[in-house]
Parts: C-alpha cells; structure tokens; sequence
C-alpha cells in the first residue's frame, strides 16, 4: 500500500518469492484525478505467480503401481526436512518448492506388504512452470527356497511344503517341483520352512523345521531344506550273528510279493537306500553252500533317515548218526550194546551211546562241518568204535569212519544209518547161542 498523488503509475514485481516463477508482466494503474468528492482513491490489483509443480511417484519395481504406505521425505541441501507424507493411491505434487537439489528419503516402507526400502533419490527443482516429474521405486522381498536331498545337489519333486509366520499361520504353501520355488513380496519378518509331508514313496523322509528371516532388501535371499532318505543295513550271518555269510541270494519282496531289490550277500552288509516307508519281507531265495535257507523276516522301514537294522541269521544243516546192532546169525536186535563217537581231528569224545531193545541207538544232532570266514572250512569225521560189547558176543574191534555229507540248503538233518553185526563167541553159553 502506498499513499501516491493522483496519476497514473506502472507496478513491476523486481524480486519473486522462492518457490515462484517472476511474474514479468507491468501493472497498469491509473489513479488519474477524475471526482472531486473522493479524497481519497483505491485500486486494488490481484496479481499471480505461477508456483513450481513437483510430482512425487512411489511405484513398485515395474514402475506401474503406486505404492500406498511408505512414509517419505524431501530434504534440502542442509539436511531440513521440507516436505513429510505417507504415500497413497496418487502421485503426491508439492506446490512451490524453491529451486534447488533435493533428496527423496524413504524413512519407511510398507513392509507388511513385502517392499523394501529404496535407494535416496537425487534431484533438481528448476525455476519453470513445467511439471516436474521425480520417481522412486520400491523393491520387494524375493525369497528363493531349494529343497533337495542330503547331498544339496539334486532337486526334490513332490514334497508339500509350508511357510508358517511367528503365528503358526500359513502364508505360503505348494508341491516342489525340479526347480526351487519363488516366493515375492513376503513381508519382512520370522518364519518357519516346514515339510508337510515328503516324497516317501521315493525313499524320502520329512526333514525338520528350518526357521529363517527374511530381511528388507531387495536380494533374492536362499533358504535350503534337505531331505534326508531311508537307509536299511542288512545283515546276512551265520548263527552266531557274528560273522557275515557271503554267497546269498536274498531279495527284499512287497507284501504282495513285488521284488524291489535283490542281492548277494558279501563279506559286509548290505545297505539299500530310498527304500519307501512300509512293511517288507526279507527272503533267501538261495542258500550257500554248507548252510541251509533261513526264514523269511518280515520288517518295517520307518520314516527316518537313520539306519535301520534288519538281520537275517542262517542256520547249518546237523548230521544224526542211528546204530543198528543186530545178530550176525540170525539177526535181531542186540540191546545193550555200548559205542563211543569221536571226532577224528581232535580226539574228542562227542557222545556215548547204548542200544536199546530195538538194539537201535541214536545220537543227538551233531556239527557236520567246520566254518571259518562264513564258508565252509571242511567236513567233519566222526570215529565210531564198540566200546562195551555184549556178553556172549565177540566184541567188534572195527572202527566206522561217520561223515555227514551236506545235501541241500533245506535238509535240516542229515541222517546217516550205520549198521553193525556181532557174531556169538564159540564157547558162549546154550541159551546166548539159541
């Protein structure tokens, strides 16, 4: 406001406000004297100035959606914060904001919504009434999750597999596949990998829980599950269960009888992997020789990936040695008549035997053959002499050498019949003659 004489005057705006562009257009004003009766004359003059126009987007990474929630802010060259806003569904515009370099500040992104905070952006607010356009595009969280067996090379198929928050609550879930599994936009925060079920069809076995955090970056983060499998020792030994038979043709069957793996036994066991969890029967289809066929084992494979014992123990054939003692004459049965059975090698006396009044005699089961490293080391003979004859007869001064010669892996005992005759002393009573 100005007190002026009458007349006629023109305005020019010699400095501007920050922020506005000069308005370079004269004010015409005419205060001319024309009305004796007004002291004084008023003219007012309504004058504008084009502020600057800065626009602010907050997009994702592909530039095409807004992203609500992220608290911004624009800083100036001191490191004042001239401008605060959360941001919305729009673009935000800041009116007359005075030239210069600036800084776009992320303070906060919506990370429950599984963004990021993005890079500082620079920028330069010119002197037009232009719309001036500055951009900044918010990341998101990536986590890529591998699940492979023990070995960490191989990709599992089929196993469904879970995310669980800190609340227990599923906010992922799906079937693996050849490939790892790409999840986006998962809010920063705790979580739990958890294996709903496995593949155990393929031998695999539910691995534990992995915990993991996802960070506020932008970084494809790894999180890996392995699988382990099953691992079933078999064990082929001889009775003792001590030494390993090798030689055996064994095969694991299905309940319904499907063979699913077959093999001959070694001097370790025998170790089957990826064998699915159920019920199977471990069969000796063939025996070696010197040892007879065992029985089948049935045995459950559990879910675990330790190993799991299954033994099977094959038992030997047993040789039986019947004495029949009878009359060289006539003969019948001569009873009473005492023997002694030794093993040929060592000397020992392994049974002491009488007939009866059938004048048959039988020994109990005795070794057929010796073994060492889970084979057959060599047949045993037995050295079988008349130790008390019969009173009346001429005793027999004769020894039997007694094999027991193994036959098949399913004869269990093997008989062997020795007979044997005593004739009647020359000079032994009427009655032992008749």
């Amino acid at each position: 406001s100005s007190d002026l004489p009458h007349g006629k005057y023109e305005i020019r705006e010699i400095e501007h406000l920050p922020g506005y562009l000069p308005n370079a257009e004269p004010i015409e004003v005419d205060a001319s004297y024309t009305d004796p009766t007004l002291e004084v004359i008023e003219i007012t003059k309504k004058v504008e100035n084009q502020p600057t126009v800065t626009e602010i987007t907050k997009t994702d990474i592909t530039g095409e959606k807004e992203v609500e929630g992220a608290t911004l802010q624009v800083i100036n060259e001191d490191g004042e914060v001239v401008e605060e806003w959360v941001s919305a569904a729009e673009p935000h515009v800041i009116y007359a904001l005075a030239p210069g370099n600036y800084t776009l500040h992320e303070e906060s992104a919506p990370t429950e919504d599984g963004y990021v905070r993005a890079e500082d952006v620079a920028f330069t607010v010119e002197e037009t009434g232009e719309i001036q356009q500055v951009s900044m595009k918010d990341d998101h969280t990536k986590v890529e999750i591998s699940k492979t067996d023990i070995t960490g090379e191989e990709q599992i198929e089929g196993a469904h597999l879970q995310i669980l928050d800190k609340d227990g609550e599923v906010v992922e879930e799906w079937t693996s596949t050849k490939e790892p599994h790409l999840i986006e936009y998962l809010p920063v925060g705790e979580y739990t990998l958890h294996e709903e079920s496995a593949p155990t069809e393929s031998g695999y076995v539910r691995a534990e829980d992995v915990t993991f955090t996802v960070e506020e970056t932008g970084e494809i983060q790894q999180v890996s599950m392995k699988d382990d499998h099953t691992k079933v020792e078999i064990s082929k030994t001889d009775i003792t269960g001590e030494q390993e038979i090798e030689g055996a043709h064994l095969q694991i069957l299905t309940p319904d009888g499907e063979v699913v793996e077959e093999w001959t036994s070694e001097k370790e066991p025998h170790l089957v992997e990826y064998l699915a969890p159920g019920d199977y029967i471990l069969h000796e289809e063939s025996a070696p020789e010197g040892f007879l066929i065992a029985a089948d084992v049935e045995f459950t494979v559990e879910e675990t990936g330790e190993v799991q014992q299954v033994s099977m123990v094959d038992e030997v054939p047993m040789g039986q040695l019947v004495i029949k003692k009878t009359d060289a004459a006539d003969g019948s049965a001569l009873a009473g008549v005492g023997f002694t059975l030794t093993n040929k090698e060592t000397g020992e006396v392994v049974a002491e035997l009488t007939t009866g009044e059938d004048g048959t005699v039988t020994s109990d089961l005795l070794p057929i053959a010796t073994y060492e490293n889970g084979k057959v080391a060599g047949d045993i003979t037995y050295i079988l002499k008349e130790s008390k004859p019969l009173e009346g007869y001429v005793a027999n001064e004769e020894s039997y050498e007694i094999t027991f010669s193994y036959q098949d892996a399913e004869t269990k005992v093997i008989e062997v019949v020795q007979e044997i005759t005593n004739e009647k002393a020359p000079d032994a009573p009427e009655e032992v003659k008749t």
